[in-house]
This record gives structure tokens, C-alpha cells and sequence, in this order.
């Protein structure tokens, strides 16, 4: 299981089909590399704000990084806006027919697994867009955007990220000094609103822009998952096209976009309208077009041309950002038969019930932690969902009244074959839906023809049986179907490898194993066994005799950033560097310094170039101290002081900015970090300001931890509030025993993060971080803090002295003692301590 947030390197990377994505991954990486060299300083200010700075619990996934770098890497710094100068630029084999690619504007296909973040992927490029348009001269991009959704159920899934600006005020999206200049209206479809003059996101479902007859009568079926397009276009709804189009530029994102993929269909019809007409608006038409699908795919198998990023299926599950997907082994399923009868419960019998017994297995392991697992049954068509739904509650208590089961004739495309329902049983349907990873939901099951293409992004299933004989004809892809199975319940939790569990006929089985030929590697097991993980909760017959209460102190270091504004150049060091004098076109050998361990890690040979303005210099420097120091919205007071200093103080001579040598020698690593060190120092010492350490009586309780799941080491220990201590490596599993055994520890505790005990701390790099102590410790002679891990690096002095620090005020201001106490296992190893008393004796002087 790899890191899904680590920047994955060259090798090793799975093939794409696309030889212009694999050409562009490489391009990308070097661009990376050099610092987003030739973008614009908007640009590199929000890459450096989303992927460098640290986010208070967040961080977004490399393939969610690497898919708005490859748009922006495209679009700006190549300046590469049509399917031909990107195939005549990557595609140097030249193994894409062009021909093959119908576009009407710059188009950009993203081909991203189902539960990748997708979403998170459009609000990054909608925020790119709109602060590049808002602050960089002759932006070719756009302030306004149409967010387009093939159906309702996907409609409403946009809607809970987008509405009221939801997405853009929880993601670290907009860098805090720049938020006064975000002035952007969400407008719902069936909200029609006065537009904003500063920007605008329309999201609408792709239906309301087709031409409704005037004989045709409202169908909430077709609201539901969408109809099925026809050819022609026209507008439907006037009003929501001339808002639209009344703005001078426009950026279109398709959300589910493997249905546009046909000349004839009407979504395609539409893109090809708003370009025409935005076209006679502006005279350059749409500035781009988004395309995000987990299949970009023709209906003959073959993908999109246009596609520019391929995180596939295979590459989320082995990064661990979906569910692992298990199918049962030849064993589990081989005397199953179907039985000759119309009644499809009992014909189906063998793999429903295998079905259930799995479900029913989650469902008792994972309800101790307060999730509920759905199992999800795919029919054949609206008879048999009625008779399995009927099987499954005569024959399951705990599925009696929990089923959810939605009788809609499709045909066995997928498509509307008949539309006689009532609007309001459709509408409760399609909330509880929508809603039942939720406790306070009823149903555990849903039984089903419908629901398999997309937008019905649930967490919470579990088992998927799959009893659909499909037909060749079939619009539907293995990859929709699983897909509805395969995002995670707990997307923090990377110490827990989810699983999806893959039921079905022979005829299902052989058609998800298709996926195998994308590299997907199916998992076989015997559906016997209980899942492959533990779950770890509170026993509360544990709680009075084992807790342990923190005290909740208050920090003792703030960030006080209006202080910055006394910095004077009489309070910064005098760390002067000599002038260099440099040959034109010098060749240079530039190595590659990481900040924090100061080690080299990459070195490059390349041509020096000149940087373009003085101006462009000093934003840079500035902007990165304040990166560095966690200091936003005070460029406009550090930018002078930085001017003024790297031209008086800074060289053993006053210099000339805009000196060509004195740029080239600001470029210079080694300069930089001269710089950085001088200024970060001195912004430290004045705006990291210790303060007197508080108590209100009020303490954090191990008990109080939620349940959760666990895929590495444990150890079933009782002298803890847990039933099991979940432990990150065997060593831990041999404190954790020791600790158990020792007869002077009277209750101890593995620090997890669902416990909550942190310790704010200044980092190397002078950034506010977040200390995490692995063990707590409760003996006759007081409270302890333990440490066990090895690895020394320049943060861990940092965290000891904080922790001591953390551990003396706490004793003062509670009246019991605390110790921090660092016990390494190569110490462990060689002394064979016989008690804690032992250790501490020995260890804690």
C-alpha cells in the first residue's frame, strides 16, 4: 500500500494506454522540480499555497495535484489550447489518430478512479481560473463557470460541495490574504438568480439545457438519473442561456463526462452552442472545457483521444484511496447453480445468501465503531428486485423493513422503459439514497436495476452482488459498476485497508473481471473468514479502572502576525554575501537543497537564465518567508523591507535590483536560504510570542475516543481502555506487552489520533506543527509521557524539549506529576528492563 499524498517518482509509475499521458507525466515532473519555472507569479502562489504549505488536517491526494498541474502546465506554460498541438507535441510516436478527436474549444479530459476527488479537482481549477483572469494581465481564462451534471443524483452530490461556496471556505482552496478578493455566486438550477458582475458558477443538471416540448409533461424519473439524449438541441430554459452567455468569458466543466462522446448526442450539441455563441460574445469563445470522468470511453471500449491525465482504478486502489475490491475464491462459489425458476430470489439463491453472510460479518464488526455497512443487491430487472427484496426480509431479521428497493422499469441498457411513478415516492426514494451511509437512516440494503453509471457516491458499501446477465449492448462499464462499492468509509484512516466485497453470477464475475486487463488486481478470498482487519473501540468495562485523563492546557506559543509590522532592517542579521561575477549563457551545476534536513536531494545542470524584473524577484522572496513562517495578508508590509534589504544590506555593496548579474545572483540556492534564514529568524522571534500556560479544570479522556478500524499490528492488552492497542510496528507491540506486564504501571494508553493529544511545537522551519507522544503512562508514582520512535531528525529535539516543557506546566497547574520519558528500542533491546520503575530509573535522568 502506497502513500497517496507522495509525489510518485518516474519509475515505477503504471503505463497508460495514452501515450500522450505518459510523454506528459514526465514533462510534469521536471516542471515540478524546477518550481513551476515560466508560470505566472498568480500560479505559482497557489501551488505553493495548496502543495507546500501544511493544512491543518488536510492534504490533497498527488493525483489530485498532479491532474490541475498538468492542466496548468498545458494551458499556461506550454500555451497548448487544442487536442492537435497537444498530440503534435506528446504524442511524438504519433499512435493517435487526431482525426479521431471532436472538439469545438480547448478541451481537456480527465480521466480520474471513482472516489479520487474529482470535485476537489474542479474547485482547484475554478479557483486557478478566477485569480489567474482577476490578477494577470490579458488572462485568456475565466471569472465565470458552468459546472454541468448528467442527472439530479449527481446534481445533488455537486450541490452539497458548491452550494453557498461550501467547498471553497472548508478546502485550503484560497490563500487567506487573497479571500477578500474571492467574490464568486453559486447559482442552482432551480434557483434562478441576478447574476454577480465578479464571478459566477452556474451548476445545472445537463437536462435543463435541452429543449423540452411543449406537450411534454414533467418526469421525475428522468430528473432522477437523466433521460436519454437525443439529438436535437435548442434552449430550454432561455432566462438560465442568456445569464449565461451575457458573461465575456466562460469555462465549462463536465462532471460524469463519458457521455459526451458522440457528435449526435444532445450534451455535445450543447458544448458546441455555448462555444458558438460565446464565440460572437467575445470573439475567442470558451475558455476551456473540463472534462471529468472515471471512464472516458466510446461505447467500443476505446478511450478519448483528449484525455490529459489517467489516474486509473488500478493505481487508486493500490495507493489506497478506494476500497480494496475482493472477489470470492474458486472454492467459496464452485457447486453454486442456478435454479431453473421464474422466482429470481430463488434462482439467484446461493449468491445472495453468500451475499448476506458476508454483509452480516461487516456489519457486526463494523457496528462497534458506529458504521453501518450496506449491502447492495444489482437485479435484473423491477420483478426480481420485488422478489429478492421480499426473500431478503421473510428470510433476514436484520434486514426486515431496512430494504430500500426501487421499482423502476429500465431496459437492460440501463435506460427508461416505461415512467408511471408518483413525483413525491421518487423524490423520499432519491433522499434516502442519497442519505443512507447515515445511522439515522433506516435501511441497511438497497436492491436495485438502477443506480450503476454514476453520482450515487456512497461510503458505506460494503458487499456488492451482482445478479445482471449483461448484454454486450449494454451502455455500462465494469468500472460504473463496482464503482458504486468502492469509496472509502474512513478516507483519513490509511492505516485501514478497506475492502468491497464482489458477489455475482459467473456471468457478473467474468464481466468485472474485464477490469483486469487495466491492471486491476482482484484479491480471491473465502467469504468464510471475517474480514481482514480489526476494529478498535472502548470497552466500558474497562473505563473505571483504566482511563486516563490529559489535562487540557492552553498553547503555550501563539502566532501573533501583527507584530511583523515592527520588523526594521536595524532587527534583521547581517549575513553578507560577496557579488559573483557571471559569464553570459553560464552553465551551472545547481543542487537542489531540501529546507528542513538541509541535505541535497537533487541535483540539475542547466543554461542560467536571467530572471525577467527585479519586481518578480523580491514577490517571490516574500512570498516564500511568509510560506514559511505561516504568516498570511502581510506581503504589502514585508515586500518593502525585503527590497530594501537585499539591495543595501544584503551584498558587500550597495547594488542596482535591476542589475543582471545581482538577478542571476538571487538566483542562486544558496543566496536564497541566506535569505530566508535572516528573515524567518527575525519574523519568529518577533510574532512567535511564548504566553503563560493556563488550566480551566477540564480534561481530555482516552474513553472518549471514537472506534475505528486497523490493518497493522495489535495487541490485546487490559490494563487499557481499548480492546486492543492498535500499534504502527512491532515494537510498539512489545512496549505496549511490557507495559501490561509491568506490576508498577497501573494503566497505560497508545496515543492514536482518534485520542486527540497534541502538542503545538515550533518546527525547525519555523512553522507552528503538531506533536503526537506515542505512549501515556499512569504509575504509583505519577503520569508519563513515552516516546518510543527512533528516527532522530532536526524536529525531534524540538518535540522533546516541547513535551518536557508541555509535562512541567502540567504538573504545576494540576498538582499531579507528568514526565516525558524517550524510550528507543535499540536502549530497549539492551538493557532488558524489569519494570517500568526500571526504565525510568535509568532512562528519565
Amino acid at each position: 500500500m502506497s502513500n497517496p499524498f507522495q509525489i510518485k517518482e518516474k519509475a515505477g509509475r503504471r503505463i497508460s494506454v495514452s501515450p500522450i499521458v505518459n510523454s506528459l507525466r514526465e514533462a510534469v515532473y521536471e516542471w515540478r522540480k524546477k518550481d513551476y519555472d515560466s508560470a505566472s507569479e498568480t500560479t505559482k502562489s497557489l501551488l505553493h499555497f495548496w502543495f507546500e504549505e501544511e493544512h491543518k488536517d488536510f492534504q490533497y491526494y498527488f493525483a489530485q495535484r498532479e491532474a490541475i498541474e498538468t492542466l496548468i502546465y498545458l494551458y499556461e506554460v506550454e500555451g497548448l489550447r487544442n487536442f492537435f498541438d497537444i498530440w503534435r507535441k506528446f504524442d511524438t510516436a504519433q499512435k493517435i489518430d487526431p482525426r479521431a478527436a471532436e472538439e469545438v474549444c480547448s478541451r481537456y479530459v480527465f480521466k480520474m478512479a471513482t472516489g479520487s476527488g474529482k470535485t476537489k479537482v474542479m474547485s482547484l481549477a475554478i479557483v486557478w481560473s478566477y485569480f489567474h483572469k482577476l490578477r494577470e494581465p490579458d488572462s485568456p481564462l475565466a471569472k465565470n463557470f458552468v459546472l454541468i451534471a448528467p442527472n439530479i443524483i449527481v446534481f445533488e452530490r455537486l450541490k452539497e460541495d458548491f452550494a453557498d461556496n461550501k467547498i471553497f471556505n472548508s478546502d485550503p482552496l484560497i490563500p487567506p490574504s487573497w479571500i477578500s478578493d474571492w467574490n464568486v455566486k453559486v447559482l442552482l438550477q432551480e434557483e434562478f438568480a441576478t447574476a454577480n458582475p465578479d464571478g459566477n458558477i452556474y451548476l445545472t443538471n445537463i437536462h435543463r439545457l435541452y429543449e423540452k416540448k411543449e406537450d411534454e409533461e414533467e418526469n421525475p424519473i428522468i430528473d432522477l438519473i437523466g433521460k436519454k439524449p437525443s439529438g436535437a438541441i435548442e434552449v430550454s430554459n432561455k432566462g438560465l442561456i442568456h445569464q449565461i452567455l451575457s458573461h465575456r468569458d466562460l469555462m465549462v466543466l463536465n462532471d460524469e463526462a463519458h457521455h459526451i462522446h458522440d457528435e449526435q448526442l444532445a450534451w455535445y450539441q450543447t458544448i458546441v452552442n455555448l462555444q458558438s455563441q460565446m464565440k460572437e460574445n467575445n470573439k475567442v469563445g470558451v475558455a476551456a472545457q473540463l472534462d471529468f470522468t472515471a471512464t472516458p470511453k466510446r461505447q467500443t471500449g476505446s478511450m478519448f483521444p483528449q484525455v490529459v491525465v489517467d489516474y486509473s482504478l488500478a493505481e487508486a486502489i493500490e495507493d489506497a484511496i478506494v476500497k480494496r475490491p475482493i472477489l470470492p475464491d474458486e472454492k467459496s462459489t464452485k457447486d453454486f447453480r442456478e435454479t431453473p425458476t421464474d422466482n429470481a430470489a430463488m434462482r439467484y439463491k446461493p449468491w445472495i445468501d453468500l451475499g448476506v453472510s458476508r454483509w452480516q460479518k461487516y456489519y457486526s464488526l463494523l457496528s462497534k465503531t458506529g458504521k453501518k455497512p450496506i449491502l447492495f443487491v444489482m437485479a435484473d430487472d423491477t420483478t426480481s428486485a420485488k422478489q429478492i427484496q421480499e426473500y431478503l426480509e421473510d428470510h433476514f431479521k436484520d434486514l426486515k423493513g431496512k430494504i430500500l428497493e426501487l421499482h423502476i422499469k429500465v431496459n437492460r441498457s440501463g435506460d427508461i422503459s416505461e415512467v408511471k411513478s408518483n413525483l413525491e415516492y421518487l423524490k423520499q426514494l432519491r433522499e434516502a439514497a442519497r442519505k443512507i451511509d447515515s445511522n439515522e437512516n433506516p435501511y441497511r440494503a438497497i436492491v436495485s436495476v438502477l443506480m450503476l453509471r454514476e453520482g450515487w457516491d456512497v461510503r458505506n458499501v460494503t458487499v456488492i452482488v451482482g445478479l445482471r446477465p449483461y448484454t454486450a449492448d449494454a451502455n455500462i462499464l465494469p468500472e460504473q459498476t463496482i464503482g458504486r462499492g468502492l469509496r472509502r468509509m474512513d478516507a483519513r484512516n490509511l492505516n485501514w485497508c478497506e475492502e468491497v466485497d464482489i458477489i455475482g453470477t459467473p456471468a457478473f464475475e467474468e464481466f468485472i473481471r474485464q477490469l483486469e486487463k487495466e491492471q486491476v488486481e482482484f484479491e480471491t478470498g473465502t467469504m468464510t473468514e471475517p474480514p481482514a482487519y480489526k476494529v478498535v473501540y472502548i470497552e466500558e468495562r474497562k473505563v473505571d479502572q483504566f482511563d486516563i485523563a490529559i489535562p487540557i492546557l492552553t498553547p503555550a506559543i501563539v502566532r501573533e502576525s501583527r507584530n511583523i509590522g515592527n520588523l526594521t532592517i536595524n532587527k534583521l542579521e547581517k549575513k553578507i554575501i560577496k557579488r559573483k561575477k557571471y559569464k553570459d549563457d553560464e552553465i551551472r551545476n545547481i543542487i537542489f537543497i531540501d529546507a528542513l534536513t538541509k541535505e541535497k536531494v537533487d541535483e540539475h545542470t542547466y543554461r542560467m537564465e536571467y530572471p525577467k524584473n527585479p519586481e518578480s524577484v523580491i514577490s517571490f522572496y516574500t512570498k516564500i518567508v511568509l510560506q514559511q513562517t505561516k504568516n498570511t495578508g502581510q506581503f504589502a508590509t514585508l515586500y518593502p523591507l525585503m527590497r530594501d534589504y537585499i539591495q543595501d544590506v544584503l551584498f558587500d555593496e550597495k547594488v542596482d535590483l535591476g542589475d543582471k548579474q545581482i538577478l542571476k545572483q538571487l538566483s542562486e540556492p544558496e543566496t536564497q536560504q541566506t535569505v530566508y534564514d535572516v528573515f524567518s529568524d527575525a519574523i519568529n522571534k518577533l510574532t512567535l510570542v511564548e504566553q503563560s500556560v493556563e488550566s480551566g479544570g477540564e480534561y481530555l479522556k482516552v474513553s472518549q475516543a471514537n472506534g475505528f478500524e486497523w490493518s497493522g499490528d495489535v495487541y490485546d492488552g487490559e490494563k487499557q481502555v481499548f480492546n486492543l492497542v492498535a500499534c504502527d510496528n512491532n515494537y510498539e507491540v512489545r512496549f505496549a506487552d511490557f507495559l501490561e506486564k509491568s506490576d508498577d504501571v497501573i494503566a497505560y494508553a497508545k496515543n492514536n489520533r482518534y485520542v486527540h493529544f497534541q502538542v503545538e511545537y515550533l518546527s525547525y522551519k519555523g512553522g507552528m506543527r503538531y506533536y503526537y507522544p506515542d505512549f501515556l503512562v499512569k504509575t504509583r508514582g505519577g503520569m508519563f509521557v513515552v516516546e518510543t520512535k527512533g528516527l532522530e531528525d532536526l524536529e525531534v529535539a524540538r518535540k522533546d524539549e516541547r513535551m518536557k516543557w508541555w509535562c512541567k506546566d502540567a504538573s504545576k497547574l494540576t498538582g499531579q506529576n507528568w514526565r516525558y520519558l524517550k524510550v528507543l528500542e535499540d536502549d530497549f533491546k539492551k538493557y532488558q528492563f524489569k519494570d517500568f520503575e526500571n526504565i525510568v530509573s535509568f532512562l528519565g535522568k
